[in-house]
């Protein structure tokens, strides 16, 4: 199980086609870029700074995740940056 956090309002969270379960409890923090509409055009790992878990598995897990949220649209600015982090949990 895995939640967002961010300070951005997340319009939609799609969890039901991320499968895989984490391995290990903790947070990974990934940059992203979304368009006018809302949609993430890109999520990259910050390289660890906030994050407490930084191993491929749980990179992928949160870029993918991050990748899926849809954000609130806003047409007068073409592209916003900031940051979303993952919480893992262990079920």
């Amino acid at each position: 199980v895995y939640k967002r956090q961010t300070q951005r309002k997340i319009k939609e969270k799609n969890n039901n086609g991320h499968k895989e379960k984490p391995k290990k409890k903790g947070v990974v923090r990934i940059n992203i870029i979304v368009d006018s509409n809302g949609k993430v055009l890109s999520a990259k790992f910050d390289g660890g700074f906030n994050s407490t878990l930084s191993d491929d598995e749980h990179i992928r897990l949160a870029r993918e995740a991050a990748m899926s949220a849809t954000f609130s649209p806003n047409s007068s600015i073409p592209r916003r940056s900031g940051f979303i982090t993952i919480r893992f949990e262990l079920e």
